[in-house]
């Protein structure tokens, strides 16, 4: 018996296809560059300077440090790697794999969709997952190539497009503000 192709594609999971030309791509070259530099910045110090270059190298070297940990920080909660099946949506961290999320369709209400700004002013679609007024998940074309797929394949209702201010964005993403309808 032949199995029909809608079918197929009902029962099969859809995983996520990183933008190495754009967001993911970026934060990991952010990740190396200054990962790179801490360490050579680490490397070349010299333990014979005197005390107010030592606090002032010290100084520097927890800055950078940092500064990598905000960048790894930003590569592992906004670069989730998705898989979509007929059950729900399962977000992976993309460091540690074994660190994960899933929701099934019924633990989420609906998505709405938006523009997003990142860095360098561009504009891109995402699409919020929100249960009980809260953002659960995010989708961006930003981090991924294959987005249209992955948004046609949300069995969830759409609540249609909304603008928010960045700083709104930022708030409702970390938590501290609430999607109302």
């Amino acid at each position: 018996m032949q199995q029909n192709p809608t079918e197929k594609q009902s029962t099969a999971s859809i995983k996520s296809q990183f933008k190495i030309t754009g967001g993911f791509g970026f934060l990991v070259i952010l990740n190396l560059i200054f990962g790179y530099l801490t360490l050579k910045i680490l490397l070349s110090s010299d333990n014979t300077a005197d005390e107010t270059t030592f606090s002032s190298s010290l100084l520097v070297i927890f800055f950078l440090i940092g500064l990598n940990l905000l960048f790894l920080w930003l590569l592992m909660s906004f670069a989730k790697s998705i898989i979509i099946d007929k059950n729900g949506i399962t977000f992976r961290n993309p460091v540690f794999s074994f660190i994960m999320k899933k929701y099934f369709w019924s633990d989420l209400d609906y998505y709405i969709e938006l523009e997003e700004e990142s860095e360098t002013g561009a504009v891109h679609e995402a699409l919020w997952l929100i249960k009980d007024h809260q953002v659960k998940g995010r989708i961006s074309a930003f981090f991924y190539s294959n987005y249209k797929e992955l948004k046609s394949s949300l069995r969830l209702k759409n609540r249609g497009k909304r603008n928010y201010t960045p700083i709104f964005q930022l708030l409702a993403i970390v938590g501290l503000k609430q999607i109302t309808d």
